[in-house]
């Protein structure tokens, strides 16, 4: 989900507009966190550029840096996660990244954003340590041929 050019959202497009259930699919927020930085709503939105300059402008200062340090916190590992799987051609279904998403559905609290940035962190950490695992089991597996 991209977004557009000074693009206005709607009453779904807000924290009252979001109901998580990670039994199943739903249409989700057009923003990745609400205006004030404190809920997280839709990973999967990436918004326009011209959003990203005034996306927390409205926000006091030491407000706007927590929310944007929770957006890099948020996207960071999900860049990572996305790369893996892409480098690894797994990413043909979404079927990763669909379990991502009730990964993220089934939190104790969904629509805290550290709590949320904090499980994806430990998704890519996960998926490092399986690639780790793997490549060294086939090292071991090449020296003893």
């Amino acid at each position: 989900m991209v977004g557009q050019p000074q693009e206005k959202k709607g009453p779904r497009d807000s924290k009252e507009g979001l109901k998580p259930d990670f039994r199943s699919f739903q249409r989700r927020p057009r923003g990745l966190l609400s205006t004030d930085g404190k809920v997280f709503l839709n990973l999967w939105f990436i918004p326009h550029p011209s959003e990203v300059l005034v996306m927390f402008k409205t926000l006091p200062e030491k407000a706007a840096f927590r929310a944007l340090r929770l957006t890099l916190q948020l996207l960071a590992p999900l860049h990572d996660i996305v790369a893996y799987l892409c480098s690894f051609a797994r990413l043909g279904n979404w079927s990763e990244l669909q379990e991502l998403q009730k990964m993220i559905d089934s939190l104790q609290s969904p629509q805290d954003p550290n709590q949320v940035a904090q499980a994806l962190l430990l998704r890519r950490e996960v998926m490092f340590l399986q690639f780790d695992a793997a490549v060294r089991h086939l090292a071991r597996y090449g020296r003893e041929r």
